[in-house]
């Protein structure tokens, strides 16, 4: 397994946790919103493991915060390039090889705040809904090429609601040779049960 983040010690306890568990890692240290960085990822894990047969894109940040007025629109732009630029290059530069090999998983982890407006997040939200998109349409073009699969997926997070239950629902997008779903994450408000 290979991991990514601008810099190693961001890496180092990663790398520590999957070696114990057993597991072969590999620190790669670049910055995935640059274009040649990410081909050299791909090279080098390409090098020391093989074809790429499995990329999860969790590169993110919920920065800058604050209404759009207020936000300096640099800031904001590289929240796209860091939530939405990273998936695009990461994807682009594995998907040819997967196509090929007709064999690979792409996951994107998304967020519940790709389904609804909220304030104060505007990059954010734009970026988790613009990557839920983007999953969606690279299961549509990769339908065709075998076993090639597109998943956005939301990490487990803390309910906006107090009380809440956590409801995820899996909502099939193609049926025919390749199985690609779409995992929503959502909260369901607490009911009383009994009385009311």
């Amino acid at each position: 397994m290979a991991v990514t983040a601008r810099t190693a010690s961001e890496l180092d306890e990663t790398v520590t946790q999957i070696e114990q568990s057993g597991g072969r890692a590999l620190a790669v240290p670049a910055d995935v919103t640059e274009r040649q960085a990410v081909a050299a990822i791909v090279d080098t894990v390409t090098a020391r493991f093989g074809p790429v047969d499995l990329l999860i894109n969790n590169a993110g940040t919920v920065t800058p915060l604050g209404p759009l007025w207020k936000i300096d629109p640099d800031e904001w732009w590289r929240s796209m390039e860091i939530n939405l630029r990273s998936v695009l290059l990461c994807s682009s530069a594995v998907l040819l090889g997967m196509v090929a090999r007709q064999r690979g998983r792409i996951i994107n982890i998304a967020s519940a705040a790709g389904k609804a407006a909220t304030a104060h997040v505007a990059a954010y939200v734009t970026a988790k809904t613009a990557m839920v998109r983007l999953t969606e349409n690279l299961a549509a073009e990769t339908k065709e090429h075998g076993t090639v699969r597109t998943s956005p997926c939301a990490p487990r997070g803390t309910s906006p609601v107090v009380g809440a239950t956590r409801v995820e629902i899996e909502t099939p997008v193609f049926d025919s040779g390749l199985s690609v779903y779409n995992i929503h994450y959502g909260w369901q408000a607490p009911t009383t049960i009994g009385r009311e």
